[in-house]
């Protein structure tokens, strides 16, 4: 279970990597094939749903375009639920090209691990606090 754990923070630790060095295609492996992305403010209207590994790393790519960026995760409280299955809360900060947009709250994941890898099968990002707006 511990070997698990180590792979799952490893996951995000590529999440994070690939999605600030903008190596889309590789982001895009990190998830399931029918995975399911949502982001919004804690309690606004703003949810946006996006399904599928291709259709969550083309969205990302889009919203963030070649700006800078730094996302940042902290304090993972993993839970392995079966020998292929496990759920994750991870507190993170972003910052988005020079302080334009600065971002703090929690992923909130599922995960899925097929032919022996851990993917993403399910991630809502919670931000409890934005500052600026997106950069394109």
């Amino acid at each position: 279970m511990l070997l698990d754990v180590d792979e799952i923070i490893r996951l995000r630790a590529r999440y994070c990597h690939r999605l600030d060095h903008k190596d889309w295609d590789g982001f895009a492996e990190l998830f399931a094939v029918d995975a399911v992305l949502r982001t919004g403010l804690a309690g606004g209207p703003e949810v946006v749903e996006r399904r599928g590994r291709t259709a969550i790393a083309d969205f990302v790519r889009e919203r963030m375009g070649s700006a800078a960026s730094s996302h940042q995760v902290s304090a993972p409280d993993i839970r392995v639920l079966a020998s292929d299955r496990a759920q994750g809360t991870w507190a993170v900060h972003y910052v988005q090209e020079g302080n334009r947009l600065t971002g703090y709250g929690f992923y909130h994941d599922e995960y899925v691990k097929q032919d022996g890898q851990w993917l993403i099968q399910r991630v809502t990002l919670e931000t409890t606090i934005r500052f600026g707006t997106l950069v394109s």
